[in-house]
Formats: C-alpha cells, sequence, structure tokens
C-alpha cells in the first residue's frame, strides 16, 4: 500500500503479510514500509509481518521503515514482526527504522514485537552507525510523540548489523520492554 488515511473511522489491519522467498524490493519515492509508505488517521495493526525484503525510498525527510514508512497514525500495533529484510537509507535525511522510519505525530502503542535479522543501511549497503535519523526499531520520533512498546524482540545478528540504538533521535517520550522470543 502506499498512502493509508481514514477520516474518523479506524482502520483495521489483521494478518497482513508481504513475505518472499527470494530477496524482493520495495521502492518508494517519498516514503517506503513493506506494509504502507505513509499512513495516518487511528490504526490497529496486529499481525503484519514482513520477511525477505529490501525496503527503499528516495524521499529526503521522510521515512523508510520496515512496517511503515512515515506515520502520523495513532497507531496500536500487536503480535507483528520484520525479518531478514534490508532497509536503505535513499538520502542522508531520511529517517529510517525497522518498525517505522518517522513518527511525524501522534502515538505508537503495542506489544509482541520482533524485529529479527534486519539490517540499516546507507544505498551502497554500507551499515549505517552513527546517524540522527537511523534507529534499530523507529528513525525518528518527533517532539510530542510517543512511543510505548512491551515485549519487544531484538536479538543481534551473527554480523552485528545493527544500529545498537532504538531511535535515532527521540524528541518525543517512550518506554520499551524487552522479552527474548523470536
Amino acid at each position: 500500500l502506499g498512502y493509508v488515511s481514514n477520516a474518523g473511522t479506524v482502520i483495521s489491519m489483521k494478518d497482513v503479510s508481504v513475505v518472499s522467498n527470494t530477496a524482493n524490493e520495495i521502492n518508494g519515492s517519498l516514503s517506503a514500509g513493506g506494509i504502507a509508505g505513509y499512513i495516518k488517521g487511528t490504526v490497529t495493526a496486529d499481525g503484519c509481518y514482513v520477511k525477505n525484503y529490501t525496503v527503499s525510498s528516495t524521499g529526503s525527510n521522510n521515512g523508510c521503515g520496515g512496517l511503515f514508512g512515515k506515520t502520523e497514525a495513532k497507531m496500536i500495533l500487536k503480535n507483528s514482526k520484520v525479518s531478514d529484510c534490508v532497509l536503505k537509507q535513499g538520502t542522508a535525511t531520511q529517517s529510517i527504522g525497522a518498525l517505522a522510519g518517522l513518527l511525524q505525530s501522534n502515538y505508537i502503542n503495542g506489544y509482541n514485537i520482533v524485529i529479527k535479522n534486519t539490517k540499516i543501511t546507507d544505498t551502497s549497503g554500507n551499515a549505517l552507525t552513527n546517524t540522527t535519523v537511523a534507529g534499530d526499531i523507529v528513525g525518528k520520533v518527533n517532539s510530542g510523540c510517543e512511543v510505548n512498546l512491551v515485549g519487544v524482540s531484538l536479538p543481534k545478528t551473527a554480523d552485528g548489523e545493527y544500529i545498537g540504538k532504538y531511535f535515532g533521535t527521540n524528541s518525543g517520550s517512550d518506554y520499551l520492554i524487552f522479552c527474548d522470543y523470536t
């Protein structure tokens, strides 16, 4: 999906899977995500799963994420997973993270979240390690936004490709409670 929005109703996504047996790509010119590039409104996402994709976007000041590129949603995210993916940052100002690249406004509340064997790189495939717009969970959380997650599993990859910080920039607030299931 490219752009998902609603005007006063709740959008529900249940058991949405984007799974490939071979490495495929999802590309966007603004924001890109495995489930949706840009999402706003009130959203409940349960059982969303993205596996074995490269997600990339060329848009500056937008988002690239394993599940959602850019979100302005009041989001409840549960029982969801990003696995065996590569997230490629198109420009140095693009926010990038496994769940969402950019949390522009509102919040992400959720539980039972797995991020497994997912790499965040630049367009050449080099690991991003010291940037203010890339994070293992969310790339950028704007002021006034919240990320509240319980039961987050973020096992390290064998090649150590995780950035090592949960948010690139977090101007909002958060709480994270981790677990070890995969």
